[in-house]
């Protein structure tokens, strides 16, 4: 392993558990299978999306108790963008049926993809308290709100039974590594993101937590290669690119490598939560300068 200065440890560490972020969204899921066999697939075009949207409204006056008509409503609203009037199919559809997975899940999303987290906490917590005991990916969500807020204790232990007694760890697996990485723990994270990895293999995502875990770990060229794999398997998807840049920026000292793949992540996203931009062009900076200078050292 190459030795780096504390204060590059400390940044690439940093960076590593910054881009986790970047996968979140994956947790929220779930899809209430229509009672009539309605398909779940959204409408292609205009036309048929309003008459989708006509139909479901006719649905949901003529079966008043049921909430999947607005939950489809909601998904519709929220798949074109138009949030307030998704927010408000869901809520109906939660009116009809206050443990409605798929509506809390739904709303969930929205409001973690929002930022509105303690609204998120208290529609799940709620749900918690008032109905049957909520699924696996509703627990899921509430722990990531709850790690959006800071709130590590409630996130860990949330984590923790749900990875005690979880059976499918490919489909909740990846959330639980994520959560295990940016909890108070996130050091000892190489078991559960391996285990999540081992029941999905062709997730890009959980081949970046692995990588991130594996750098944790202290195993920089077993990290480089997993997130490697995760672009090779999803290219469209930044933590990996961003997480590349810092591994050849902060461990190999590969900076055009770092600087190619920071280029590429940037064309995807804009957070750049450990200055990556400044830290490559200052090494821009420096290596003219160095090459400016016969006999200078770097």
């Amino acid at each position: 392993m190459i030795g780096i200065s504390d204060t590059r440890w400390n940044a690439r560490l940093a960076g590593a558990a910054s881009v986790l972020s970047l996968a979140a969204w994956l947790v929220f899921g779930g899809c209430g299978a229509p009672p009539s066999g309605t398909g779940p697939s959204l409408a292609g075009s205009v036309a048929d999306r309003t008459a989708e949207i006509a139909t479901l409204q006719q649905k949901a006056i003529d079966d008043p108790d049921a909430p999947y008509w607005m939950y489809r409503l909601g998904e519709i609203h929220v798949g074109a963008g138009e949030i307030s009037s998704g927010e408000t199919a869901l809520g109906f559809a939660l009116q009809r049926d206050a443990a409605h997975a798929p509506s809390l899940a739904l709303l969930s999303k929205v409001y973690y993809d929002t930022g509105r987290h303690e609204e998120g906490v208290h529609l799940l917590e709620s749900a918690q308290a008032t109905g049957p005991e909520l699924p696996d990916e509703l627990v899921a969500a509430l722990a990531l709100h709850y790690e959006a807020l800071g709130q590590l204790d409630l996130s860990d232990r949330l984590a923790t039974t749900l990875g005690s007694r979880l059976a499918d760890w490919s489909k909740n697996g990846s959330a639980i590594a994520y959560l295990r990485l940016k909890g108070n723990d996130f050091r000892h994270s190489e078991d559960v993101a391996k285990r999540a990895l081992e029941a999905d293999p062709e997730s890009a995502v959980n081949h970046n937590n692995f990588g991130i875990a594996k750098l944790y770990a202290g195993d920089p060229e077993a990290a480089r290669k997993s997130f490697l794999t995760a672009v090779d398997l999803d290219a469209s998807l930044p933590g990996p690119l961003y997480n590349l840049a810092i591994v050849d920026h902060f461990y190999f000292f590969h900076d055009d490598d770092a600087r190619a793949w920071f280029e590429r992540y940037q064309r995807l996203a804009d957070d750049d939560p450990d200055g990556l931009a400044t830290a490559l062009a200052l090494d821009v900076a420096s290596d003219s300068s160095g090459a400016s200078h016969e006999g200078g050292t770097q």
